[in-house]
């Protein structure tokens, strides 16, 4: 079975050529009536997107069946803690829907982005390796987390995820 998405454009540009955010979401709702399988929202603070988490939760308020996802988010711009929540909240507020491409940059592209978050660009591999593996943890109710770069000495408690483990997380 082949499975078709979309992948919605948040960026500057798009907002630039007159398009408005709530059409955005409008986008969304027509790919899921036209029958699509999933939509998809890109992260970067290169080119002043719209928030990606933001913008799947407006879709997760406005749409039922379609799988919502990132494309890909790049999880050392965030708090790590602080985007288990979100991650989480998006997983209920969707039912389950939500799944999480990440990835750790690109080389000649990313740096500066890093640099905007005032986070350091060595090690981003390994800091992407923690950040998954923590948000794992919160997601099972663990309550302290030691990786090669992040160390928590607790975690706060969430509730549980509508799928057990949380929300799929792409490398």
């Amino acid at each position: 079975m082949t499975n078709y998405g979309l992948v919605v454009p948040t960026y500057q540009p798009i907002l630039d050529a007159g398009r408005t955010a709530p059409e955005l979401v409008g986008t969304a709702v027509s790919a899921e009536e036209l029958g699509l399988d999933s939509v998809w929202v890109g992260d970067t603070l290169a080119r002043a997107p719209l928030d990606a988490l933001t913008v799947l939760a407006a879709f997760a308020a406005r749409t039922h069946r379609v799988t919502l996802g990132t494309a890909a988010l790049l999880p050392a711009l965030r708090n790590p803690i602080l985007t288990a929540n979100q991650l989480l909240s998006l997983d209920l507020l969707s039912e389950g829907r939500l799944t999480v491409a990440v990835g750790a940059g690109f080389a000649g592209r990313s740096e500066p982005e890093f640099a905007f978050a005032g986070v350091p660009w060595e090690r981003r591999r390994a800091r992407l390796d923690d950040i998954v593996a923590l948000w794992r943890a919160a997601w099972r109710g663990e309550s302290a987390f030691h990786g090669s770069v992040l160390h928590h000495d607790s975690l706060p408690v969430f509730p549980a995820p509508a799928r057990a483990g949380g929300p799929p997380v792409w490398l």
